[in-house]
């Protein structure tokens, strides 16, 4: 009896976590989005994009001194993103994040030590293309 128990328990867990793989590219993600920032007393509107092979870039729309596009890689499980290998940053920083009806992306800030990437990752992002 305890081994069907451990069997129907091991079932549940596969089915449970399979939608939730690092790997997971969800399609309403892929493409561009943009928002306005302000930080301190500059405000400028920026681009975030991420593309099918999981890479993202962020590019300054507007030229504002000492604001620099970076890339990197990301990791997706659930409604978390993981932002690796960011040029501008040292470590991973986790974010939740929502799209509502395939044009809007909010970040939520889930646990960043780098500064610079809370500052202008976290809020609503509108998709351009």
């Amino acid at each position: 009896m305890k081994k069907y128990v451990f069997v129907v328990f091991l079932v549940l867990c596969i089915v449970s976590c399979s939608g939730y793989s690092m790997t997971r590219k969800p399609k309403a993600l892929i493409g561009s989005w943009e928002r306005t920032i302000k930080n301190n007393k500059t405000e400028f509107t920026a681009r975030l994009t991420f593309n099918n092979d999981l890479t993202f870039s962020y590019v300054v729309e507007d030229p504002i001194i000492g604001h620099v596009n970076t890339h990197g890689d990301v990791s997706i499980m659930s409604k978390k993103m993981a932002f690796l290998s960011d040029i501008q940053c040292k470590g991973a920083g986790i974010y939740n994040y929502y799209i509502e009806d395939n044009r809007t992306l909010i970040f939520k800030m889930g646990n960043d030590i780098c500064r610079v990437r809370k500052d202008v990752i976290e809020g609503v992002w509108t998709k351009v293309k």
